[in-house]
């Protein structure tokens, strides 16, 4: 089957929750080939969908056509593992509804510098900025609700020398 063109020809349907059925069935190294196919049919899959897919845009750098999103749409509610892992952004942009960031999410992101979080984050997996030279996080909330984040790695923020900057707003 051509991809491509059963995205063209289905896209209303795709345009739905039922694009998790697509990256269910898929192994993860072909993830991003389907995040690219879609995203060069003009299906904006992000806008309806809560759970960004692990393996999503890994690995689509700025040569590629796709450019990989920096501001999370409000309806984005948990970020995949190693969904945003080795692309070229510079910062995120988390929307106020997002309450999660699996394992590696961010990893080998060799120009992030910043990220906004919003008061709403529950959990920060493991090795979510490994190797990512984030300085500056953005905090929504103040310093006693990012103590109550479930932060996997807390030492390892510390050990980069993070700036949190708390009560931020974007």
């Amino acid at each position: 089957m051509d991809i491509k063109n059963y995205i063209l020809r289905h896209k209303e349907f795709i345009e739905t929750d039922n694009y998790k059925d697509l990256y269910a069935n898929l192994f993860q190294e072909d993830r991003p080939k389907l995040t690219k196919i879609l995203l060069e049919a003009d299906v904006n899959f992000l806008s309806y969908v809560s759970y960004v897919p692990g393996f999503c845009f890994y690995n689509i750098q700025d040569n590629s056509k796709i450019k990989v999103p920096e501001i999370l749409p409000n309806n984005i509610r948990e970020i995949g593992p190693w969904s945003f892992a080795h692309t070229d952004i510079t910062r995120m942009v988390l929307n106020k509804n997002c309450a999660a960031i699996y394992d590696s999410a961010f990893r080998y992101c060799e120009n992030l510098t910043e990220i906004y979080i919003p008061k709403t984050m529950r959990l920060i997996g493991n090795e979510v900025f490994k190797l990512s030279p984030i300085k500056d996080i953005y905090y929504e909330g103040t310093d006693q609700e990012w103590k109550e984040i479930g932060i996997m790695q807390r030492e390892d923020l510390e050990a980069k020398s993070v700036t949190i900057h708390y009560n931020s707003r974007w």
